[in-house]
């Protein structure tokens, strides 16, 4: 069976956090997931994959590995229903 991208988008652990992190913090540097999101080793990987899929932009700073990151249009419009979804896990209505 055949895996689809967003399966693979919300399996991959904080992937759905740096997208709200970086919508609630727009032009953040990428040093910023790092402290307030996660250490893990793989963030890298996976900021770039989101880049990869046209979901951030990252504009490099001028400085040695530092990148501001945006949501892009289309990464605004994944959020939004990601943000959809957050909501009707909130709720109480069944």
């Amino acid at each position: 069976m055949s895996r689809t991208k967003v399966g693979e988008l919300l399996e991959s652990a904080n992937c759905v956090d740096i997208l709200f992190f970086v919508r609630d913090n727009p032009g953040c540097f990428k040093s910023e997931i790092y402290q307030n999101v996660t250490r893990n080793a793989h963030t890298r990987e996976k900021i770039a994959r989101l880049c990869e899929e046209g979901l951030l932009s990252s504009t490099p700073t001028g400085k040695a590995n530092n990148s501001f990151l945006n949501l892009t249009d289309k990464g605004r419009k994944i959020v939004r229903l990601l943000s959809e979804i957050e909501d009707i896990l909130e709720s109480t209505d069944d």
